[in-house]
C-alpha cells in the first residue's frame, strides 16, 4: 500500500458531509478515502461484482480500488474514481436533463434493492452530465437498506427532483431552478404550493386540494406543537414505514412511473419561431449545400483551429455546437439563457450521443459560486473554461440589452476560453434596429476591435452572411 501524506491532500469543498468517506484530489487523481466502519461492507460489493454491474448497467461512475491508504486517517480503503472534466450543476440543468437524473437516480437504485442495498441520498448534485449523459457520482452513498424506512431519501427526492420536476412541466423552471440554490431544503412543499399553476389545479383537483389542505392545517398548529411535528412526520414518512425488500421495489418504480409522465408541453421560449423548419438539427447541420456564408466561414475556421474544447455562447438550438462535434471535437459545452433552446439541444444530442453538454445559463448573470462559505460550488467561469470560445451573434445583445461595454464582454469571452470566434453585428444591422433599448447606442466596427484588442493579441477578420456582420477570430 502505498501511503498519501494528509497534508498532500486537497479535499473537494463539497464532499465534507458524508458520513462514509469523502473526495479528495492527489496527483490528478480523484479519489475517495472510505472510513473504516464501511471497508468492509465496499469490499464486499467489488468482490461480489455488484460496482462493475452498476458501472456497466446503471449509470454508477467507474471506480476501482487503489493502492493508496491514509495511514494518519487509520484509512486503509482509497478509490479511484474515473474524473469527469466539466462540473454541471441543477441549477443549470433543462427539464429533460432533470429528468433524466432523477431517472438515473432511481434506476441505480432499484438495481441496488437486489443486492439489499440502497441510495442514502437523491441529491442532483451526485449526478454530473458526462456530455449528455448521467452519471451517479457519490459511490459512498450507497449503503445497506433500511429496514425501518422503504427510502429514507424520498423526502430529499421530493424537494429536489419531484416537486422541481411539476414545477417544470407547468412551465416555470425559472422558478425551479432558483429555488435550488437553496441546496440544503431545495423547492419545500410549501414553495411547490405557492406556485401550483390555475391550470394544474383543474387538472389535478383532488390531490392540489388535499396538499392545500395539509398546508392549512400545518400553518395553524403552533410553531412548536408536537402535533405540527408529528404531522410533519407523517406527511414525510407515512408511505415509507414497514419496509420490506418487495414493497421498496414497488415504491421506487411507482416514483419512476411519476417521473416518465414529465413531458413539458408548457415550455416557452422567445426563440419558439425558430423551431418551424428545425425539426432535425443533425440532418440540417449535414446538408452543406444550404449553408450561409456564416457557417460556411465557421466551419472553415473550427478546421483550422482544431480545438480540443468549445465552449458556444448564446448557442440558440446549437447548430454550431453539433457542427463542431460533427468535426471531431469531443469536448463542446452550449450555453444559453432559453430554457426550451436547451432542453431541445439537449435531447438531440441525447439520442444522437453527441459529446455536447447543454447549459441554461444566463451570461449576464452566470451562474455564481455558492453553497457555504460561498466555496461549496464553484462559479461558472470557473468550472467550464474550454480552449476556444464560439460567440455568433451574442455580443450586441450582452451590450446593447444586457448594457455591458464591449470592454466587459472581451473580458468575459477572454476568462472563458485562451482565443475566441466572434460576430460582430454592426448597429444599422436589421436586427439591432428592431431591439427596444430607450437609449442612444452608439459604436463602430473600430471601437468594437478596440475592446477586443485588450484582451487578445490578435484579430482577424472573416465575412458573414450580411454586409452588416462580420466574423473575428481572436487569439
Amino acid at each position: 500500500m502505498r501511503n498519501i501524506p494528509l497534508k498532500e491532500i486537497v479535499t473537494s469543498e463539497s464532499s465534507y458531509v458524508d458520513p462514509n468517506g469523502f473526495v479528495f484530489f492527489y496527483r490528478g487523481e480523484v479519489l475517495r478515502a472510505i472510513n473504516p466502519q464501511m471497508e468492509e461492507f465496499y469490499r464486499s460489493l467489488f468482490k461480489r461484482g455488484v460496482i462493475d454491474k452498476l458501472i456497466r448497467n446503471n449509470g454508477l461512475i467507474e471506480s476501482e480500488i487503489s493502492d493508496y491508504a491514509i495511514s494518519e486517517l487509520g484509512c486503509k480503503m482509497v478509490i479511484r474514481h474515473r474524473p469527469i472534466k466539466y462540473v454541471s450543476y441543477c441549477v443549470e440543468w433543462s427539464p429533460s436533463m432533470f429528468k433524466d437524473a432523477a431517472l438515473a437516480i432511481l434506476d441505480l437504485n432499484t438495481a441496488l434493492l437486489e443486492d439489499n442495498c440502497m441510495l442514502q441520498d437523491a441529491y442532483p448534485w451526485n449526478v454530473l452530465f458526462d456530455s449528455s449523459k448521467p452519471v451517479f457520482i457519490d459511490f459512498a452513498s450507497i449503503v445497506p437498506a433500511n429496514d425501518i424506512l422503504i427510502w429514507p431519501a424520498y423526502q430529499q427526492f421530493l424537494n429536489f427532483f419531484m416537486f422541481p420536476l411539476e414545477l417544470m412541466d407547468m412551465g416555470k423552471g425559472k422558478v425551479a431552478r432558483a429555488s435550488l440554490f437553496d441546496h440544503i431544503n431545495g423547492v419545500t412543499q410549501k414553495d411547490y404550493i405557492k406556485n401550483l399553476s390555475f391550470g394544474y389545479c383543474l387538472r389535478h383537483p383532488i390531490s392540489s386540494s388535499l396538499t392545500r389542505i395539509l398546508d392549512t392545517l400545518e400553518n395553524r398548529l403552533g410553531a412548536s406543537s408536537i402535533a405540527k411535528k408529528r404531522l410533519r412526520g407523517y406527511l414525510e414518512n407515512v408511505p415509507l414505514k414497514i419496509s420490506t425488500p418487495e414493497l421498496r421495489k414497488k415504491f421506487t418504480a411507482s416514483l419512476k412511473k411519476k417521473i416518465l409522465k414529465f413531458n413539458f408541453r408548457n415550455l416557452s421560449s422567445a426563440w419558439k419561431d425558430y423551431y418551424k423548419n428545425k425539426t432535425d438539427i443533425v440532418a440540417d447541420v449535414k446538408e452543406c449545400s444550404s449553408w450561409s456564408e456564416k457557417q460556411k466561414t465557421v466551419s472553415k475556421l473550427l478546421d483550422g483551429l482544431n480545438p480540443p474544447s468549445l465552449i458556444d455562447l448564446g448557442c440558440n438550438i446549437g447548430w454550431y455546437s453539433i457542427l463542431a462535434a460533427r468535426k471531431g471535437i469531443n469536448e463542446i459545452i452550449s450555453v444559453d439563457s432559453d430554457e426550451m433552446c436547451i432542453d431541445t439541444l439537449y435531447k438531440e444530442c441525447r439520442d444522437n450521443k453527441l459529446p455536447i453538454l447543454p447549459l441554461i445559463i444566463n451570461l449576464l448573470s452566470p451562474t455564481p459560486a455558492y453553497g457555504f462559505l460561498s466555496t461549496q460550488f464553484n462559479s461558472a467561469i470557473e468550472r467550464l473554461r474550454c480552449d476556444t470560445v464560439l460567440a455568433l451573434a451574442a455580443t450586441h445583445h450582452l451590450h446593447i440589452t444586457g448594457r455591458q461595454s464591449y470592454d466587459q464582454i472581451a473580458t468575459l469571452l477572454r476568462s472563458l476560453g485562451r482565443r475566441a470566434v466572434i460576430e460582430y453585428v454592426d448597429k444599422e444591422d436589421e436586427k439591432v434596429k428592431f431591439m427596444e433599448v430607450g437609449r442612444k447606442i452608439d459604436y463602430n466596427f473600430e471601437s468594437f476591435c478596440a475592446s477586443f484588442k485588450k484582451a487578445f493579441a490578435s484579430i482577424s477578420v472573416f465575412p458573414s452572411e450580411l454586409p452588416t456582420r462580420r466574423i473575428l477570430l481572436c487569439e
